[in-house]
Parts: structure tokens; sequence; C-alpha cells
């Protein structure tokens, strides 16, 4: 009787767990835990022992999913004490319940402790030979690695899981990869590839739209983020389709309050993109009314929501709702556990700026005070800090003291704000020796550059106060430090690999490394999500792999070699008597600081320094814009004379009765931001008519040659560098892959050759061919050859990729010139040269129009292949002993503008190379008028004297006499000495 009671009851909590069972696979909302509750005290009673586990393990990842850690903790604690004690050997049940715990520790922000448990799971995993477990374990360790801030190390885990699920075709296997799919997207968003991110977020949605359904929580959770990536990608049409589509399948939904909150929050934040502030402040009331009706505990969210409402109320300027998010985000925080430091850290520093835009300095200072003390509290009691965050506040603090002495004269204020410039230039120290990748140093840089802005107006405050000289040095030093921080940085790392004592193999691996990092970076680059799903994963994974292998060895290196941490940290630092000293009698430098406010100007000779500041009026940039867009590029005469001299006036003419009497006849000019785009030898000194001819005209070009940098700091250290290469034999290498008809006759333009630009996309099919640029190049050959120097000439098929690495590098010339296309499309981030492509390779588009993908592989008549395009970032890896760099293409110094930076173009990855000299453009030039360009160069540089900026003033004064457009000829450069 008694064995068929046992019977009975055992049969009972199978049915039951069967039922929970069903429940719970039918939705993660459903009441199976009471369910499984009632089994587990029957398989206790009657001790079926393995069956109590299963139930316990059930219960735990119940509560998990209710946000009921604690409690869940103690069940999945309970469970691992049963199992150690009644069952013992192990199977994937052990490995279950470490990786539940793993994911429990890491709900409560225990991530060491949560790595420590996926470890165990893990060897619990790989001992029973279960994929699907490893898989598991792989994406939680991952996960461990996006939430401590190491997301490069989080992508080969990813891809490690990805692999295993792959080989399965089973629905759960192909929802795990779905899952994996929306983890790559999410980090390649933290990593602000947005591109990439997206194209995972559809592979994810794809999967889940058909095997979970397009109404299931997941698959609208990874539709929320693909509409705030296209959002971030300016796609506000489709972001907005795909807000609305999900709001629609959501409300037919019940307990789905949250994201219908979060729906209705960032339609909101669209309204507000598109200026609309009133529909916006509706659907933000929506979301908070919504939160709060269903689900106000969720405190969480209520701190998001009232976080980013603030920042969005103090953008608009609407005070009312800054105080009352402000005091509502107080009260959530009080209601939460973790780190309520730096959360009232970052609600008082809003405060302040909120006081400190309604000219309340005094009461700002007060709250940006109160909330340093909670970034000390959250120190002291080993919270989760957040330095960028301290930076931040620190920098409102020094903006607060700068407007209480705007507001009072004081200069107290202004005194405590010296004193607190060390402590905030230790903590941008700390913050940028702490970056690693580049791109995030260039992130970080354009953040920090508002706090030299800021430092210079306190600095200038003083010295318009007490007229000491020694203040116009320390703001010449403030504004190097603030210029091209990260190339030189980057620069600063390689020469210490040289100098420190790392054996020769080490440092070939590392180079090995970083050029398979460039490939691979190149083949991300180019893949979309038509290209075959596991090639595309394949190309992702070895990229992330490569990436941690490299910084691994990087920290190997510092560990081992500590003579290279202390030479990569000795930035160089330029002082006004360095920069003297390199002047000649006869030069003069010209530095800006472009700051929101303000224009400083720095004038340096060999014996004086000055500076002056111009209020900046609200018209500037779209003056700088509309001088290139209409008057230079536009050929617009009449815009050309009022604009070129009301720059003039702005820009040249504040300092230049300084330098009048002093025979300067070559300026410097270290410009900043957008003025990095302007052709300053194109501006008239003196107001003119537009009748006046072209050539007639007064422009600056015919008073002084020209030269650019985009920092003194980094020009001295290039000199340095390359000190010998002004020593090299007059050695000319030149390059001209021409595109004509004789080799490429399907894909050539019959455009007239006078009007053939040196840029790629016509129509996105053809290019033009350069046909003057073979003549360019023979010329200047045959120029070196009456001099009996040494030249070599490459000519299409022979001015491949191939042949430039090899010879550019091998032969050392002291000129190197390349007359060809330049690729350029900054929307699409590719910029490079377009050599001769080996007709071998697959063709690619050459369309860089803004709607198309310059590196798809679908024009089968294109030109333009893979391996013929020299990407920027492929020049980091190249070893340049060239004096001077003459890159006679269309466009071959424009680039994204990165404050404090200078432009990211080509330039800046020749500089790296080792280029200390280059000759760029900023337009587009055509091929006729620029192989004539090219030969007045070479000829006033070989029988004038060896003086680059001399040669390059020589060039435009011969094509002036034509009275051609400065379009024709003004966009040639000089970066250097």
């Amino acid at each position: 009787m008694d064995k068929e009671l046992n019977e009975s009851a055992i049969e009972q909590a199978d049915r039951l767990f069967a039922e929970g069972q069903q429940l719970l696979e039918e939705s993660p909302f459903s009441k199976s835990y009471d369910l499984f509750d009632s089994a587990s005290k029957i398989y206790l009673e009657y001790e079926k022992w393995e069956s109590y586990i299963q139930c316990l393990y059930r219960m735990a990842n119940w509560k998990r999913n209710q946000q009921a850690s604690a409690e869940a903790q103690k069940l999945v604690e309970e469970a691992l004490r049963v199992y150690e004690n009644k069952i013992k050997k192990q199977q994937t049940l052990l490995g279950n319940l470490y990786d539940l715990q793993a994911t429990i520790s890491f709900d409560q922000k225990q991530y060491e402790n949560s790595l420590k448990q996926s470890k165990l799971a893990l060897a619990v995993y790989q001992n029973l030979n279960d994929e699907e477990g490893i898989a598991m374990v792989y994406t939680g360790i991952g996960n461990y690695y996006n939430h401590t801030y190491r997301y490069q190390n989080s992508l080969p885990y990813y891809y490690k899981a990805l692999k295993i699920q792959s080989r399965k075709t089973n629905k759960k296997s192909l929802t795990s990869t779905a899952y994996t799919y929306f983890n790559i997207a999410h980090t390649y968003r933290l990593l602000e590839y947005y591109n990439l991110s997206k194209s995972y977020l559809v592979k994810a949605l794809r999967l889940f739209e058909v095997h979970l359904g397009i109404d299931n929580p997941i698959t609208i959770h990874v539709k929320v983020s693909l509409a705030e990536i296209q959002a971030k990608l300016g796609e506000d049409d489709a972001a907005f389709q795909q807000y609305q589509e999900t709001l629609a399948i959501l409300q037919q939904q019940e307990l789905a309050y949250d994201e219908i909150s979060m729906i209705l929050f960032y339609i909101g934040e669209l309204y507000v993109k598109q200026g609309n502030w009133e529909q916006a402040s509706d659907f933000f009331q929506q979301a908070l009314d919504n939160h709060l009706q269903h689900n106000p505990e969720n405190y969480e969210w209520l701190v998001f929501a009232y976080d980013n409402w603030l920042v969005l109320c103090l953008d608009a300027q609407k005070w009312e709702m800054v105080e009352e998010c402000f005091q509502k985000g107080k009260e959530a925080i009080e209601n939460l556990d973790i780190n309520q430091n730096m959360f009232k850290a970052r609600y008082y520093g809003y405060d302040a700026k909120s006081l400190s835009l309604q000219n309340k300095p005094r009461e700002a200072l007060f709250s940006i005070k109160k909330a340093l003390k909670h970034c000390e509290k959250a120190q002291k009691t080993h919270q989760v800090f957040n330095l960028e965050l301290l930076i931040e506040l620190e920098m409102r603090r020094l903006q607060i003291l700068f407007e209480c002495f705007r507001a009072e004269q004081n200069v107290e204020y202004l005194q405590e704000a010296v004193q607190l410039f060390p402590n905030t230039y230790a903590l941008i120290a700390e913050k940028q020796s702490s970056i690693f990748q580049e791109a995030d140093q260039l992130i970080f840089h354009q953040y920090i550059t508002q706090f030299y802005h800021l430092a210079i107006n306190i600095l200038y405050e003083q010295y318009s106060q007490f007229l000491e000289v020694k203040l116009q040095e320390e703001i010449f030093i403030l504004s190097e430090k603030n210029k091209v921080h990260s190339l030189l940085s980057t620069i600063q790392k390689a020469e210490a690999l040289q100098l420190s004592a790392i054996p020769t193999k080490k440092l070939q691996e590392l180079q090995q490394l970083q050029s398979r990092i460039n490939y691979h970076q190149t083949l991300l680059q180019k893949a979309d999500l038509e290209t075959d799903s596991k090639t595309f994963d394949d190309k992702g994974e070895q990229f992330a792999n490569l990436q941690v292998e490299y910084h691994q060895l990087f920290q190997q290196i510092e560990k081992e070699h500590p003579e290279y941490l202390e030479l990569k940290h000795q930035m160089p630092s330029l002082q006004v008597k360095d920069l003297q000293s390199q002047l000649k009698t006869y030069q003069a430098a010209i530095s800006y600081i472009l700051g929101e406010e303000y224009l400083y100007i720095l004038y340096i000779d060999i014996h004086t320094i000055c500076l002056e500041r111009t209020n900046l009026t609200e018209g500037f940039n779209q003056l700088l814009d509309s001088f290139i867009d209409e008057a230079i590029l536009g050929m617009n005469r009449k815009a050309y004379v009022q604009k070129a001299h009301q720059l003039y006036q702005l820009l040249i003419a504040p300092i230049e009765e300084k330098f009048q009497g002093n025979q300067i006849e070559s300026l410097l000019i270290l410009p900043d931001s957008h003025l990095l785009e302007l052709p300053f030898e194109l501006l008239l000194t003196q107001a003119t008519s537009f009748k006046t001819a072209y050539s007639k005209m007064p422009y600056l070009l015919k008073k002084y040659s020209i030269t650019y940098h985009y920092s003194a700091t980094l020009r001295q250290y290039q000199q340095q560098r390359n000190k010998d290469s002004k020593n090299l034999l007059p050695q000319f290498l030149g390059f001209a892959p021409v595109y004509d008809t004789q080799q490429f006759s399907s894909n050539v333009s019959e455009a007239l050759p006078a009007e053939a630009t040196r840029d790629v996309s016509i129509r996105g099919t053809h290019y033009k061919a350069l046909l003057y640029s073979e003549k360019e190049v023979k010329d200047i050959e045959a120029n070196f050859q009456q001099k009996g120097w040494q030249s070599q000439v490459f000519l299409r098929a022979k001015a491949n990729l191939e042949e430039f690495k090899k010879n550019a590098q091998q032969t050392q010339p002291k000129y190197l010139h390349i007359a060809a296309h330049g690729v350029s499309n900054q929307k699409k981030n590719v910029l490079g040269i377009l050599f001769s492509p080996d007709k071998k390779q697959t063709p690619i588009s050459t369309d860089t129009s803004s709607n198309a993908n310059p590196l798809e592989p679908r024009q089968q008549n294109a030109l333009s292949t893979q391996s013929a395009i020299l990407y920027a970032h492929e020049l980091y890896q190249l070893k340049l002993k060239s004096d001077l760099v003459f890159l006679s293409c269309c466009e071959s110094g424009v680039g994204k503008i990165a404050a404090g930076e200078g432009i990211l173009s080509l330039n800046r990855g020749l500089l790296y190379a080792g280029v200390p000299n280059i000759v760029f453009t900023l337009f587009k030039i055509y091929d006729q008028k620029t192989a004539i360009f090219a030969h007045h160069f070479y000829d006033y540089l070989l029988n004038q004297e060896d003086n680059y900026a001399q040669a390059l003033r020589y060039a435009k004064l011969q094509l002036l006499k034509e009275d051609l457009p400065p379009r024709y000829w003004g966009g040639f450069l000089l970066l250097g000495d």
C-alpha cells in the first residue's frame, strides 16, 4: 500500500512538473512557480533528489525573471547543496546550476563572482562535451566583459558561442544564435560601430521573428534596439516606423508595460530631434503615466526616464520640467539599493547645469560641490565608480567658477579655478592612459577639448587682468596639449617600442598582428548583410580575436619591459621658446584656438609672442562653409571678394601689424577645428570689386608663402624623428595608374580630358581616364634625369598597390608622387587612393554617393577592385622615409574633423608612417591643370631652391597668370616645414 502511495505521489509530482514546464515554455510570465513548488515538496519527501533539484532550478529561474534575485540565489544555493551531498557525479544539471548562479550574481552586479561561477559551469560542460552548455557559458562570459567595460574582450566569447550554435539547426539553437547576434550587435553599439550593430540586429530580428514570433517580448526588444540604432544613424523615418509597429503589437498584449513606456519615451526623443517639443513632451508624459500606473516599483526605469528627460529639458530650457524631473529622479534614486552616490552625483551635476543656464552661478556652485561630495563618498565606500562622470563634474565646476567671475568680477574665482587645473589634468591623464584603442582615444579627446577651451578662457581673463606675458605662454602650451594628442600618443608608443629592449621577434609579432587587424578591418568594412552569413561571422570573429590577442601582447610587453611603459608616457611638451628656436628670421607662426564664444589668435616669431581674442558671431562656421562651397567651388566671384576679405579681417588683420615691420615672408598656420578646411592663401588683404580679374586680386598668397600643421609640437617631433630625410639623395618615385582606354576600354568614361577630375565616382560605374597624369609624372621624371638624379615611374598596370608598398618603403625616395584617383566618402568612413587594379580580382562598385556602398561587390564593369585601394588605416603599417609626399589626387586632405585632433584624412596616416611634408588637396582637382601645376612645383624645386612652401606658392602664381579661378589651384596645401 505504501509503495502504491509512493508511486501515486510521485506521479502527481511528475504531472505538476510537466504542467509547470509547459506553462513556462508558453510564456516567461506564467504562473508556473506554484506548480514547481508543489512538485518539489513531494520530491523532497520521497527523496527524489534529481527531480527535486530540477524543481528548485526552475523556481530559481522564475524568481530571477521576476527580479527577485535574493530569493533566486537562496533556491540555487539549496539546489547546489543537495546536489553535492546526494548526487555528486557530474552531469548537465550541475553545469546548469553553476550557470544560473553566475547569472544571478550578474544581475546583482557581483561581476567577479559571476565570472567564477561561469568558469565552474564551463568546466562541467567541457567534461561532458555539452556544446549547448559551453555556448551558453561563453555568452555569459561575454556579458561579464561587456558590463565591466571591456567590450573588445567580450566579442571573441560571443563569436565562440556563435560558432557552436551555427552547427545546429533545431529551433532552440537557432534561437540561441539570434540571442548571440543580439549580444554582438549590442557590443558593436557600445564600441560605436553603428553600421555593424545594425547588421547584426537585422540578422537577430529575422531569426526571432521566425522562431519566436513577431509579438514575443524578445523579438520586440530587438526591434526596439534596431530602431534606436536607426535613429543613431539618422534614419529617423525608419526608426519611427519600427517604434509605431512595435507599439501597435504591444498595446494588444498584457504585462508589457515597461516596453510600452520605453517606446513612448524613444518616440518622444525623435520628436525632440525634429524640434517638436510639444509632441515630445506629450510622449514623455504618456511614458511616465503608463509606467507609474502599471509598474511603479521599477525604480531603475524611473531613474533612466527622469535622467534622460531631465537632459532633454535642460537642452530645451524648460526650467519647471527640469525641477520636476530633478526632484522625482532623486526620489527614485532613494529607492535604489545600489550605487546611490554616483546617481546622486550625476543628478546634482544636472542641477548645477540647470542653475548655470538660468544665470544663477552661485547656486550652481553649491550644487556642483554636492555632486563632487557624492563622488568622493562613492570612492571611499568602494562603490562602482565612473571616472568620466568625475571628469565631467570637475569640468562643470571650472565652468561655473568662470561664470561666477563674469557675474561678480571677483578674481578669486579665477584663482580657485586655476588651482583646480592640476587635479583635472591628472584625471584626464588617468583616463587617457587607460584607453587602448586610438578610436576610443579620439572619442574621449573630442569630449575633453571643451576643458582646454575653458581653461584657456580662464587664463585669458587672468592675462587681461594682470597683463602677464607668462600667461600667453601658458595659453600656447594649453592649446598645444589639446592638438593631436591621440596621434602623438600613438606615434610615441610606436617609437617607445623601438627604443625599448624588446626582442625583435616580439616586435615582429606585434607588427604582424596589427597588419592582420587592419586587413580584417577592411574586410569587415566591405561586408554587408547580403554577404554569406558564415563568411560575415567568420570575419567578425577573426577581427575580434586579433584585437584581444594584440591587447594581451601589449599588456605582456608592458609587464616585462617597464622601460617601454615609461617611454610611451613621455609625451613631448613644447614651450614657446622651443618653437621660436625652430623659426627662421623671415618666418612667423600663427596658432588659432576656435571655441564656442571666442577665437584666439597667437602670433609667434623669433622675438615676439602676442595674443588676440575676438568674439565669434553665430554665423562664423556658416561663413567658412559658404566661402568654400559658394565662393570657391561655386566660382561665385561676387561672394568670393566679399567673404575672402571678411575672413581676412577676422583671421589675419588683428595680428598682421605685429609682423609687417619684421620682414616676414613665410607663415606657419596652426589651425583649429573648421579652420583646418580653409586655404588661408586665398584670403584677400584688401576690399576689391567683384569685377576684378582673378589674377589681379590681392591674395594673401602674393605676400607670403604658407605652410600648415596640426600642431607645433607634432611638427617639432616630426623634424627630430625625420632629421635625416632632408639629406636623402634627390630621388623621385612616381605612380600614375592612368586608367586609360588601352587597358580598360569597357570601364573608362569618354569625358573630355580637360574636364576629368581625379575622383572615383561617375554615376557609380565608370572612372574618367587621367591621361594627363601620365604626362605629369613623365615630365617630372625628365626634369630629374636632366639633373642627373635618379627617378623611377610606374604607369598603368605597373602602378599597382603591391608595387607602391614595396618601392615606397624599400627605395626610400626623397620625393614620392602619386597622381591617381582619390577615394573619399566621409559618410561611409572610406578614405583612400585608387591604384591600378589587378583584373583578376573581383570588381567592386565605385559609386561613392551617400546612398551607395563604395565597397559593395556588385558592379561587374567597374574599374576599382578591393586590392587596388590603399585605405587610410593601411598607411599606419607603412614605414616611409620620404621627405615629401605629393598626393596629386582629389580631396586627399579631406576627412572627418575631430575636435582637437585635426582632420582624420590620409595625412594622418602619412604622418604616422614617418612623412614630415605632405602636399595634399582640399577640393576636387582637374587632371589637365594639375599636371601643369605639378610641373611648375617641381620646376621651382629643382631649379631655384629646395623649399616646398616657395615651390607651392610659385606653382599657384603661375596658374594664376592664366586668370584661373582659385578652384583650379587653391586647393593644394602643404602640411609640414
